[in-house]
């Protein structure tokens, strides 16, 4: 993905699980094109996965239950662990949202995610709790590049503790660009109705689409989602041998 051209991985598109003591595989997940033979093939993972996987813990019983991870395509994977299964059947997952080039190769629409979701349970009085996943688009190989428009998004996962078998996996929709409030123009008196499936908040507010961009995982402290954008700048004109500067904010937004 360093060559500015989108492109599908058949490096760096699989997730591993191994025991930490003997360094065993004991399940991995893979889509097209890599080596050896995944417990759960994924015909959509063609995107590599550079960053962490989020692991949760939903019942309290010290095991895993629940993996979110985000890829180059733009796309945001959900898993389901199965404790006590065997490798066959131990996850099942696929993909929970779709929001680049994966399903529009267009370059303004090549974004891709670097980092992984923040993931923060939330519960508002009188209405069901979910799981908010806070995550931004950004060109991490090419900080300077301008254009891909950037976004930043707030999806909700409104099935927080219940597992979905792979028939379930393999026949839900993702959520797309389409399904999420867009915030951009008023964020700060923006409406999102309880029963919505999130917000995305496009960064062009700083003079259009300039090359503003995520670089960082975000944080989600109080209902607050905080996170970082960096947008680069001209170089000087006075002083062409000096690296051009950039600008760097910080955003704080209600999940």
């Amino acid at each position: 993905q360093e060559n500015y051209s989108y492109r599908q991985d058949t490096v760096g598109n699989g997730i591993y699980m191994v025991d930490a003591a003997s360094g065993a595989l004991l399940w991995s997940a893979g889509g097209p094109g890599g080596s050896g033979t995944a417990d759960l093939a994924l015909s959509a993972m063609t995107q590599s996965i550079p960053s962490r996987i989020v692991a949760l813990d939903n019942d309290g019983d010290g095991f895993a239950d629940r993996m979110y991870a985000a890829d180059l395509g733009g796309r945001v994977w959900r898993f389901d662990i199965f404790n006590g299964q065997g490798r066959g059947s131990l996850v099942t997952g696929g993909v929970f949202a779709s929001l680049g080039g994966a399903e529009n190769a267009s370059p303004a629409n090549n974004r891709r995610f670097y980092y992984a979701p923040d993931v923060a349970l939330i519960q508002r009085r009188g209405a069901e709790p979910y799981y908010n996943l806070a995550i931004g688009s950004g060109y991490r190989g090419h900080p300077l590049d301008a254009t891909t428009q950037d976004q930043f998004y707030s999806l909700r996962d409104k099935n927080p503790f219940g597992k979905l078998s792979q028939s379930q996996y393999d026949s839900a929709t993702p959520l797309l660009d389409s399904d999420l409030i867009d915030i951009t123009n008023d964020p700060a008196n923006a409406a999102v109705p309880t029963i919505a499936s999130g917000w995305r908040l496009e960064l062009r507010l700083n003079g259009g689409w300039s090359g503003e961009k995520v670089l960082a995982e975000s944080l989600t402290v109080g209902g607050i989602i905080l996170f970082p954008t960096y947008q680069p700048q001209p170089a000087s004109t006075l002083d062409p041998c000096a690296p051009a500067n950039g600008r760097n904010r910080v955003y704080a937004l209600t999940v």
